[in-house]
């Protein structure tokens, strides 16, 4: 959500340091926060894009997708698209997460049903297959 908002407002020519500060003071996370704040410090004091991003304190995956937006030619197109993929990542997290809170569920409920039956029907079957 950030870097979509951060790749807007390049693309809306806003200059490089009021996207960085905008985006900065909206973000919720601190590490967040300080990286575009640091940023747009760095874009403010002369640093190209690729250097300012590399010494933001962004992680690395980040520092090489806007490097490669920036060489690209193109370089609002390419942080959209660095957007685009950042938040097809997160659905596909997502997905996966549900699927395996889908699964540990199940495995709960089963475990819970076999205790049930152990604590309950197995004694009582037990005592009456010990009878026979």
């Amino acid at each position: 959500s950030l870097w979509n908002s951060f790749s807007l407002l390049y693309d809306a020519a806003i200059p490089t340091k009021e996207s960085a500060r905008i985006v900065g003071e909206a973000a919720r996370r601190p590490d967040s926060r300080q990286s575009f704040l640091k940023f747009g410090k760095l874009i403010e004091s002369g640093r190209g894009l690729d250097e300012a991003v590399s010494n933001a304190g962004f992680p690395n995956f980040v520092v090489t997708a806007v490097r490669s937006a920036s060489s690209s030619g193109d370089t609002a197109a390419g942080l959209i698209e660095l957007a685009s993929d950042l938040e097809q990542d997160v659905v596909t997290l997502t997905e996966m997460l549900k699927e395996n809170v889908k699964l540990a569920s199940t495995v709960i409920v089963g475990l819970g049903l076999l205790l049930v039956f152990v604590m309950t029907y197995y004694p009582m079957l037990a005592s009456v297959m010990s009878n026979i």
